[in-house]
């Protein structure tokens, strides 16, 4: 996303005949923008994903959500359609988290999508422990630290990165002293092909692969938006390719759509998030290089309680369990790190 702005990327491979619409950021309150809402780009390469651009205002905006939906090629008016029953769908779960809401027992967190799929496990573990039921709300850190300055009522806030964070303690909509780091991200470049990246592979090695003429493109995150963006861009210039693969890289907004513009054949290597590389069926399917840590910043994932949440005890409660040894052998094995 960029400023005041929401993105609908399109990815075509070569060998199928849909398109995976990824509506990584649906606003409400949408103005579109004329003269154009679609604005298709076609890249010099035939594995090259179409990008897709639906340009709105998101002042006034009140949910968010991350899905994929898929189209026959053509019929781009569907995108439409998906956006605003999207819309429809996260406005009333925004209503709902109003009413289901309770003080004493119920904990509402707000988290990151890349770390969903660990939070749901854990929770569930926290809920047989204390009885204490979980709702989760996820979509892009942007996305929820926006909602949360605009009232989204959680209790917990678990974001990819320390820049909401930041963002939030500056706007006064934390309680002061509950911030703490949580996991800490690691990065995997991977291929979709199982056999495209050799097995032990040393950084001499994945520099050959980088440059070699078969390999056409590359996924990353936007560098300037996600952290996994900018461990990916400091892992290219640690391996001194900073100017070798400015042809050849492509990024996603975040670090989901760079994974699945990778997963859906897009391009033919993507640096992504370790946790998503440890996912069936991908684990299975695909070939990976885990980046050295030493080869960019630590991606550190922090959480913080919000000042208007209603049950801000059960939030200080959670955040003990995360710090528990059955909660950090959990997310050790997820693919985070719990410390540096």
């Amino acid at each position: 996303m960029h400023g005041n702005y929401a993105q609908v990327g399109v990815v075509k491979p070569l060998d199928s005949p849909y398109f995976n619409i990824i509506n990584e950021f649906l606003v409400s309150d949408m103005t579109f923008h004329n003269p154009s809402l679609l604005d298709c780009h076609k890249g010099n390469h035939p594995t090259t994903p179409l990008s897709t651009s639906m340009c709105g205002n998101r002042e006034g905006q009140k949910s968010t959500k991350s899905q994929i939906a898929f189209m026959r090629s053509g019929f781009f008016l569907l995108i439409f359609i998906s956006a605003f029953a999207g819309l429809l769908m996260n406005q009333t779960q925004a209503n709902q988290l109003t009413t289901k809401q309770l003080t004493g027992e119920q904990l509402t967190i707000a988290t990151a999508s890349n770390f969903i799929k660990t939070l749901e496990h854990l929770s569930k573990k926290y809920t047989a422990k204390t009885g204490r039921t979980v709702t989760i709300v996820q979509g892009s850190s942007g996305a929820l630290a926006t909602q949360i300055l605009h009232g989204l009522p959680v209790d917990l806030f678990l974001s990819a990165d320390q820049t909401r964070i930041n963002k939030l303690i500056k706007a006064q909509k934390t309680l002061p002293k509950t911030r703490f780091t949580y996991a800490i991200g690691q990065l995997t470049l991977w291929s979709a092909d199982k056999t495209l990246i050799p097995d032990n592979a040393d950084a001499n090695t994945i520099v050959k692969l980088l440059t070699d003429n078969r390999i056409k493109q590359i996924a990353i995150a936007n560098p300037n938006l996600a952290p996994y963006g900018r461990a990916a861009a400091q892992t290219i210039q640690a391996l001194g390719l900073q100017s070798a693969l400015t042809g050849k890289t492509i990024y996603g907004q975040n670090i989901a759509q760079a994974f699945t513009i990778t997963a859906k054949g897009g391009v033919q290597l993507g640096f992504i998030a370790r946790a998503q590389a440890i996912l069936s069926p991908y684990k299975t399917i695909g070939s990976f290089w885990h980046v050295p840590a030493s080869m960019h910043q630590a991606i550190k994932q922090d959480g913080i309680i919000i000042k208007t949440g209603k049950n801000q005890s059960a939030a200080q409660n959670f955040i003990s369990y995360l710090k528990s040894q059955q909660a950090i052998s959990l997310i050790n094995k997820a693919g985070f790190k719990t410390t540096p």
